[in-house]
């Protein structure tokens, strides 16, 4: 089997609500969406909830003791043993729940996660709805095909079937760069 690869890089991050209500004067668009208080929101619940994928290896998944581990778990601990100290909160509990991909900005949108603890590509369109960490992963998109195949280009693949993760951001670039050409197959994870 090759890769074919894409020249798109994506950019992964750990997603976050918006920590505070205050508006940045230093942003010229306000998101469209109710903006959750979400530090007042840990304060008073005494609980962060944290989100990851199942089997979303080497970022967020689950160790043979079914626990969440990963790289990006282990940087959502950095991040809230940092939150405790900010908040005053030494007893801070992480409630971690498991979800799909493209419910992870909607469920940070709607206050019903905290911090998500997933490979985020960040774009401008999320950006809108969510807040980033800083850059901690890089990586391109790459489609596998059999070898047999012989595909070079993706114009390749007209005509063809492509899987793609829902709610990824390879399903939108392979659809801008083929359009109707492809038959887009999704995949939960």
């Amino acid at each position: 089997m090759k890769f074919l690869t894409f020249c798109l890089l994506s950019v992964c991050m750990i997603a976050v609500a918006p920590l505070s209500a205050a508006a940045d004067s230093t942003k010229s668009a306000q998101p469209a969406h109710k903006v959750i208080d979400t530090s007042e929101k840990i304060k008073k619940s005494g609980t962060i909830v944290v989100s990851y994928q199942l089997d979303s290896v080497p970022f967020s998944y689950l160790d043979e003791l079914f626990n969440p581990t990963g790289y990006t778990k282990e940087l959502c601990d950095e991040i809230i043993d940092t939150i405790k100290l900010e908040l005053n909160l030494p007893d801070l509990r992480t409630e971690y729940l498991p979800i799909a991909i493209k419910d992870r900005i909607p469920m940070l949108q709607n206050g019903s996660v905290d911090l998500d603890c997933g490979a985020t590509s960040d774009t401008p369109e999320r950006r809108k709805l969510v807040d980033f960490s800083h850059t901690y992963f890089i990586s391109h998109i790459r489609l596998l095909t059999r070898k047999a195949d012989r595909f070079k280009t993706l114009s390749d693949l007209n005509g063809k079937t492509v899987v793609v993760t829902t709610g990824a951001t390879a399903e939108r670039t392979v659809r801008d760069e083929l359009g109707a050409q492809i038959k887009v197959v999704h995949n939960k994870n």
